[in-house]
């Protein structure tokens, strides 16, 4: 048989193309080390990834993590709390050190504070991660405030401020598109989250934003959670805390997803008063499956999870200011602690 050589030429010549503009294969994640390098660089959080084999995060669980011992052998794979910093390491080769040898580990999340959520609002996650239908399991992320009265009191305004904690805490903590592509996180369920921060804090994602010139989307697509609880103080959901987007031509897209968890409000009854929002309390926008959905859309999607918080608390959302909500609804029950501002 004769070969088209035109043809083979011209296939050829696609697949450098793809190569050259950044559309190469996904990278495969296959255990914790895997999901924690997505981090490490504008170029991963940039990256392609599937998700190949059910990840537990049980290791993020301070009653988990066991102490690095002198002496004893340790195999590739094996994560250990070392007593001198409370970080947890990745065994990165055969070892028995007498002393600790930091060629032989890899430096992840501060164990008191379980998990560091990937990407924030100076490096956002921009990429592409596919969890090709597998799960997440036992995420623990310890990052909200812990002032138990409430923080630091402010006489002229006669209220309580929360100067503590992290903002957009998640697995992915804060999400944005790229400048040439959408950024999608699709197929992916989160079980048995135990996760609290602060202000945008969701099981999968802390904070979806588009900035305001925008050119592409943000999709979360055919996600989960189920199990476990959310944390949060304002603009918390149990799939993903914030939804938003400063340009109304292009919107983050919710859709086929669904949660089933336990949301609530670090300090439920704070009235603080947030003067760079209309004067609105800080301890708003609490929902099932989306805190806020501020110019984002939710579809085809539901949540089943109990939800309380502060003002602005709803069974699938806690606000929607420009966005929208199609073909979705809500089974949990919802509680309202403090009185909506005039």
């Amino acid at each position: 048989m004769r070969m088209n050589t035109q043809f083979i030429t011209r296939a050829l010549l696609v697949v450098a193309l793809l190569s050259i503009f950044g559309m190469a294969m996904a990278v495969n994640v296959d255990n914790i080390l895997d999901l924690w390098n997505i981090r490490t660089s504008a170029a991963t959080l940039s990256g392609n990834y599937t998700q190949t084999a059910d990840i537990d995060l049980s290791v993020t669980k301070l009653d988990y993590l066991p102490n690095w011992e002198a002496n004893k052998t340790y195999v590739v794979g094996d994560v250990v709390k070392h007593p001198s910093d409370g970080f947890a390491y990745w065994c990165n080769t055969i070892n028995s050190d007498a002393s600790f040898v930091a060629t032989n580990w890899t430096k992840m999340w501060e164990s008191s504070k379980g998990w560091e959520p990937i990407g924030n609002a100076t490096t956002p996650f921009k990429g592409i991660y596919d969890g090709n239908n597998k799960t997440i399991s036992n995420l623990y992320i310890n990052r909200g405030s812990t002032s138990t009265v409430g923080g630091v009191y402010d006489t002229a305004l006669n209220t309580t401020t929360i100067t503590d904690g992290t903002d957009n805490v998640g697995l992915f903590g804060y999400v944005s598109n790229a400048a040439s592509a959408d950024a999608t996180i699709k197929n992916l369920g989160i079980i048995d989250p135990n996760v609290t921060g602060k202000r945008g804090t969701g099981a999968l994602v802390g904070k979806v934003m588009i900035p305001s010139k925008a050119n592409k989307k943000v999709y979360v697509t055919n996600c989960y959670a189920t199990g476990g609880t959310v944390k949060g103080f304002g603009a918390t959901g149990g799939l993903v805390g914030a939804n938003n987007s400063d340009r109304k031509q292009q919107v983050p897209v919710i859709r086929y997803c669904h949660a089933s968890v336990t949301v609530s409000s670090t300090h439920p009854l704070n009235n603080s008063i947030n003067t760079g929002d209309n004067n609105n309390p800080y301890n708003i926008k609490y929902g099932g499956l989306v805190g806020c959905n501020e110019n984002g859309i939710t579809e085809d999607s539901y949540a089943r999870g109990t939800v309380s918080g502060g003002d602005r608390v709803g069974g699938l959302a806690g606000c929607t200011i420009g966005g929208a909500i199609i073909r979705s609804y809500s089974t949990g029950n919802v509680t309202q602690n403090i009185s909506s501002k005039d």
